[in-house]
Protein backbone atom coordinates (compact mmCIF):
# COMPACT_ATOMS: atom_id res chain seq x y z
CA UNK A 1 0.00 0.00 0.00
CA UNK A 2 1.52 3.52 -0.76
CA UNK A 3 0.47 7.07 1.39
CA UNK A 4 1.65 10.20 0.06
CA UNK A 5 1.94 13.51 2.20
CA UNK A 6 3.04 17.13 1.38
CA UNK A 7 3.84 20.42 3.39
CA UNK A 8 3.54 23.51 2.32
CA UNK A 9 4.94 26.73 3.14
CA UNK A 10 3.76 30.15 1.81
CA UNK A 11 1.78 28.24 -0.87
CA UNK A 12 5.03 25.87 -1.82
CA UNK A 13 5.51 22.57 -1.61
CA UNK A 14 8.70 22.34 0.68
CA UNK A 15 8.55 18.56 1.39
CA UNK A 16 6.60 15.62 0.23
CA UNK A 17 6.79 11.75 1.24
CA UNK A 18 6.07 8.41 -0.31
CA UNK A 19 5.04 6.08 2.56
CA UNK A 20 4.98 2.42 1.18
CA UNK A 21 3.51 -0.20 3.58
CA UNK A 22 4.68 -3.60 2.84
CA UNK A 23 3.82 -7.20 4.20
CA UNK A 24 6.25 -9.90 4.53
CA UNK A 25 6.68 -12.86 6.52
CA UNK A 26 8.11 -10.84 9.25
CA UNK A 27 5.04 -8.76 9.62
CA UNK A 28 3.80 -5.13 8.49
CA UNK A 29 6.63 -2.12 8.02
CA UNK A 30 6.36 0.92 7.01
CA UNK A 31 9.20 2.37 4.84
CA UNK A 32 9.10 6.28 4.55
CA UNK A 33 10.70 7.80 1.13
CA UNK A 34 11.21 11.33 1.89
CA UNK A 35 11.45 13.79 -1.21
CA UNK A 36 11.06 10.78 -3.21
CA UNK A 37 14.12 8.59 -1.78
CA UNK A 38 13.54 5.77 -0.13
CA UNK A 39 14.66 5.75 3.28
CA UNK A 40 17.51 2.87 4.67
CA UNK A 41 15.75 2.85 8.03
CA UNK A 42 12.39 0.65 8.48
CA UNK A 43 9.26 0.99 10.61
CA UNK A 44 7.90 -2.25 12.20
CA UNK A 45 4.45 -2.76 12.87
CA UNK A 46 5.10 -2.99 16.81
CA UNK A 47 0.93 -2.50 18.12
CA UNK A 48 -2.16 -2.92 16.01
CA UNK A 49 -5.34 -1.23 17.93
CA UNK A 50 -8.38 -2.52 15.92
CA UNK A 51 -11.01 -1.68 18.02
CA UNK A 52 -9.00 1.97 18.44
CA UNK A 53 -8.59 1.87 14.89
CA UNK A 54 -4.72 2.50 15.31
CA UNK A 55 -1.69 1.01 14.42
CA UNK A 56 1.63 2.14 15.68
CA UNK A 57 4.92 1.59 13.46
CA UNK A 58 8.32 2.12 15.55
CA UNK A 59 12.09 2.48 14.83
CA UNK A 60 13.84 2.81 18.16
CA UNK A 61 17.06 3.43 16.71
CA UNK A 62 16.03 6.37 14.63
CA UNK A 63 16.26 9.98 16.15
CA UNK A 64 13.39 11.25 14.14
CA UNK A 65 10.51 10.20 13.92
CA UNK A 66 11.05 6.78 16.19
CA UNK A 67 7.52 6.03 15.90
CA UNK A 68 4.48 7.20 13.67
CA UNK A 69 0.98 6.12 14.45
CA UNK A 70 -2.02 6.30 12.48
CA UNK A 71 -5.31 6.24 13.46
CA UNK A 72 -8.71 6.97 12.04
CA UNK A 73 -10.47 9.42 14.40
CA UNK A 74 -13.74 9.65 11.81
CA UNK A 75 -14.19 8.16 8.52
CA UNK A 76 -12.26 9.48 6.13
CA UNK A 77 -10.25 11.48 8.98
CA UNK A 78 -6.84 9.48 9.43
CA UNK A 79 -4.15 11.16 12.13
CA UNK A 80 -0.72 10.57 11.57
CA UNK A 81 1.28 11.68 14.89
CA UNK A 82 5.34 11.42 14.93
CA UNK A 83 6.97 11.33 17.78
CA UNK A 84 10.83 11.09 18.60
CA UNK A 85 14.16 13.02 19.38
CA UNK A 86 14.03 15.78 16.08
CA UNK A 87 16.93 17.19 15.37
CA UNK A 88 16.91 19.94 13.05
CA UNK A 89 14.25 21.77 11.07
CA UNK A 90 10.61 20.11 10.30
CA UNK A 91 10.53 18.76 6.99
CA UNK A 92 11.83 15.13 6.94
CA UNK A 93 13.44 14.56 10.09
CA UNK A 94 16.63 12.88 9.30
CA UNK A 95 14.49 9.98 7.58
Amino acid sequence: MLSAGREFQGGKCIFYDLVVFAAKDSGVSLIPHPNGRRSPRTFPLVKFEAAAKRATFENKEHDFPKTFVHELVVPDHLRITLTGDQKGPAGGGGL
